[in-house]
């Protein structure tokens, strides 16, 4: 082996470094073996939240705008000139499955140097192909960032955080592209969990939010002081 040959661990990220190698077999193991012994199955749950469909399909599900406003989020749009590209997959895996989801990932990735629209779309169509779900937290974290609004809120990924905050405006019927939803978007994050996973707070808040959204609240104070 060359004497010029630089080795390096990734261990954290963040911070290579060179490494020396004291000891090195050149075994090569087959396949099958390999397969036998690694348990690829905990690997895929651990990097990725799984969906019951086992893959990821584009535009099916509602709350961009929640995600949008993650830590995770924020980090990628904040940091697009210089995110690795295990975040930006990792990105790419948390947002296509919303509507409008790919614009939101072009619109996230055009500040890199050297964006291309071609390259975000190949990279989009290897995610809808290859991807279980979403990556997780775990994997986020693993390869530098740490997802704490999603831990605080007891999920497993940037695109959980839709779910999470969905039944506060399902109960009756609001989509989270409603404009009211999101001018109260920035009081719910602060809110501990078990607060908004008690039904009648849920139930309460978004009785709320109808009134706004319905143009109802009006009819109500005229009613109550007729």
């Amino acid at each position: 082996m060359s004497g010029d040959v630089k080795w390096i661990t990734l261990k954290d990220p963040a911070a290579p470094e060179l490494v020396e190698i004291v000891h090195l077999e050149a075994k090569r193991y087959p396949f099958e073996e390999l397969v036998e012994l690694l348990d690829w199955e905990r690997e895929v749950k651990r990097a990725y939240e799984v969906s019951e469909k086992g893959g990821l399909t584009e535009g099916v599900r509602d709350g961009l705008k929640v995600v949008l406003e993650s830590d995770f989020m924020r980090y990628c749009k904040e940091h697009a000139a210089t995110i690795s590209e295990p975040l930006w997959y990792a990105m790419i895996t948390n947002l296509i499955g919303f509507r409008g989801g790919r614009d939101a990932i072009h619109e996230l990735s055009k500040d890199y140097p050297r964006y291309s629209w071609n390259e975000t779309e190949r990279k989009i169509a290897h995610a809808l192909r290859d991807a279980p779900g979403p990556h997780t937290v775990d994997y986020i974290e693993q390869h530098g960032f740490r997802c704490s609004d999603c831990l605080k809120e007891g999920v497993r990924s940037p695109a959980g955080l839709a779910a999470k905050y969905g039944p506060i405006c399902a109960g009756l019927g609001l989509k989270f592209n409603s404009p009211f939803f999101l001018l109260f978007l920035p009081l719910a994050p602060p809110f501990p969990g078990p607060l908004f996973s008690f039904l009648p707070f849920q139930l309460l808040f978004s009785l709320l939010l109808s009134l706004l959204s319905f143009s109802l609240l009006p009819a109500l104070l005229s009613y109550l002081v007729s």
